[in-house]
């Protein structure tokens, strides 16, 4: 998010094939689109997966499994 905007996140069960995903606004609701979004693991270190936004601000992430993670 580069600390411009706000990410709206869902869960999608925690399961095999679970998903996070969100979407990403400026201050006033507008879509910020083509930024980076990195999911780390709750516990710090690399980023687990980094996706783009596309042009809605949307963003998704396929989880192989379930857990704790904080969306940069």
């Amino acid at each position: 998010m580069n600390g411009r905007g706000t990410a709206a996140n869902s869960w999608a069960g925690a399961a095999a094939g679970a998903s996070l995903s969100g979407t990403i606004t400026d201050s006033l609701g507008a879509a910020i689109q083509h930024a980076k979004v990195e999911l780390l693991a709750a516990g710090g270190g690399p980023a687990v997966q980094i996706t783009t936004t596309d042009a809605g601000g949307r963003y998704r992430f396929a989880l192989a499994a379930p857990g704790r993670f904080r969306i940069r």
